[in-house]
């Protein structure tokens, strides 16, 4: 459990570090970018990112799921067959995940300058 570190950032070479890692509690750190997110092992079932900017970001959720699909719960709840199909409809265009990445950044920004 890493809940309430001041985390912001995570070190490319985690998911090579912690291989079999199934579960991690981010809550209450200072996550900002999707993309910080890609460096968890793809091995996770359960992963929540409550109370960071990066859990407030409007394709969060789909993200997540489509970057990790075996991926069970995220952020306390169960993800359904439904987001999965929503998730890899919205990030198996090509482009879109780039897209949405780079609005993902411009968003986070602002949410940081209210």
């Amino acid at each position: 459990m890493l809940a309430n570190n001041r985390i912001s950032r995570i070190t490319k070479d985690f998911a090579q570090l912690c291989p079999k890692l199934e579960t991690v509690v981010l809550q209450s750190n200072r996550l900002q970018l999707l993309s910080e997110l890609d460096n968890l092992p793809g091995t996770l079932k359960r992963l929540v990112c409550l109370d960071n900017v990066v859990a407030n970001l409007p394709n969060y959720r789909l993200y997540v799921i489509y970057k990790f699909p075996l991926l069970k719960m995220l952020d306390y709840q169960k993800i359904s067959e439904q987001e999965r199909t929503e998730a890899h409809n919205l990030f198996s265009v090509k482009g879109n995940l780039e897209k949405v990445l780079n609005q993902d950044k411009a968003h986070a920004n602002m949410m940081l300058n209210l």
